[in-house]
């Protein structure tokens, strides 16, 4: 039990060293959220010189300068604000386990119980907007191209969007549960066998 506790401690300052760099990042993230809804973007310099790449799938395309569309200030913000969320998500996790490994650390190894199911839904909230977030940003770069006009060709008949919504985030949630209810039991045995002493 003592090699527990002193790794648990070990893995919690770890854990505190990372939500501190991930705080950092995050919060310059939310000045450049912030400058992009503010500012003139300054990218048309950048652009003119700029080879442009547009991946579709494992397809890459080259794009001509000419038919590349102008910066769209919502993309940019919408990428912004996808990362942003990216770096919340990270310090609410980091600070969940840094429960976890402290209540181990404290010699009780099966207290996070709670902590893992509220780790469940923030992961289950953070994964369906970040699906969200995702399609629309496939539609927004669909639109912004306008690809049936960049893919014309007497061969080409059709394009479509077609966007494939990964479900395995419910896999992760289910598990995460799971183990909240064995935490929630190991909890229980551990209270027990404390009162039989």
């Amino acid at each position: 039990m003592e090699k527990i506790q002193k790794n648990a401690a070990v893995i919690g300052k770890i854990l505190k060293v990372l939500r501190g760099i991930v705080f950092g990042v995050g919060c310059a993230v939310l000045v450049f959220t912030v400058l992009a809804m503010i500012v003139p973007l300054p990218l048309s310099s950048i652009m003119d010189t700029a080879s442009f790449t547009l991946e579709l799938g494992s397809v890459e395309l080259s794009v001509a300068p000419d038919s590349v569309p102008p910066v769209n200030r919502f993309i940019v913000v919408l990428t912004l604000l996808h990362a942003l969320t990216e770096m919340v998500f990270l310090w609410v996790v980091l600070g969940m386990l840094m429960k976890i490994f402290g209540a181990m650390a404290e010699g009780r190894p099966f207290a996070g119980a709670d902590t893992l199911r509220k780790l469940a839904w923030v992961y289950l909230g953070f994964s369906i907007g970040e699906t969200v977030l995702g399609y629309a940003a496939e539609v927004l770069s669909y639109n912004a191209y306008h690809l049936p006009d960049l893919l014309i060709s007497e061969k080409i008949l059709g394009c479509t969007l077609e966007t494939v919504i990964d479900v395995n985030f419910l896999f992760v949630f289910a598990v995460l549960m799971l183990l909240s209810y064995v935490f929630r039991y190991g909890e229980e045995l551990q209270r027990r066998d404390d009162e039989t002493l």
